[in-house]
């Protein structure tokens, strides 16, 4: 009687089928690639948030920013990435909050000065630090002639650095004391008209 061998064929196992193994690698590989780009697109670029008011001429300093993350259809309008060497004075008033405008920062030597100049009437409750004003001299009377003198602008282009109360004055109410940036051009005239205790104020927005 002839003796017949019989072999069971088993399955197949998908760990030795190469188009399994292929697909595999294709499976995982587009997980990856697609968990990159979701990072990198909503990784968004460093930029540089004001910490506080800061008036133009104001000297940049690193500890008046705070660093903030996100995406900006217009990040090109703003200074971004991390490690920028802050140097200089702004150039114009940025807001508590704000982002650091590209290209706002001018050289050392364009800085303003400050004074701290006593004003008559007090600024309107909006203004702020950082706006523009300009100072004038308010008219005084002529003991000669009794005659009062016309109002006189002695400086404009200023930026209010602070707000502060002044002291008491004898005939009641306060003198109200305010520090602003001057250009060194304007520093002389500011001064003189300071020495002559001429009453001054300030004009917001004035030019």
């Amino acid at each position: 009687m002839k003796r017949v061998t019989l072999f069971a064929a088993g399955k197949q196992s998908f760990l030795r089928d190469p188009r399994f193994l292929v697909g595999l690698v294709i499976i995982v590989a587009s997980a990856l690639l697609g968990a990159w780009i979701f990072n990198t697109s909503n990784r968004g670029l460093t930029f540089y948030e004001a910490a506080r008011d800061l008036p133009a001429g104001s000297p940049v300093e690193e500890k008046d920013f705070v660093l903030v993350k996100g995406k900006l259809s217009n990040s090109a309008a703003y200074s971004s990435g991390e490690g920028i060497k802050l140097k200089g004075v702004l150039e114009r008033s940025i807001r508590k909050g704000e982002l650091l405008p590209a290209n706002s920062i001018i050289f050392e030597g364009k800085a303003l000065s400050a004074i701290v100049v006593q004003i008559e009437n007090p600024l309107p409750s909006s203004a702020q630090v950082g706006d523009r004003v300009a100072l004038w001299a308010l008219p005084i009377e002529d003991p000669r002639t009794g005659n009062y003198s016309q109002p006189r602008l002695i400086a404009s282009g200023l930026v209010i650095f602070t707000l502060k109360a002044g002291p008491e004055r004898s005939l009641g109410g306060r003198q109200n004391a305010v520090e602003i940036g001057v250009p060194a051009d304007k520093i002389r005239d500011v001064l003189s008209v300071m020495a002559r205790k001429q009453p001054l104020t300030l004009v917001p927005g004035g030019e």
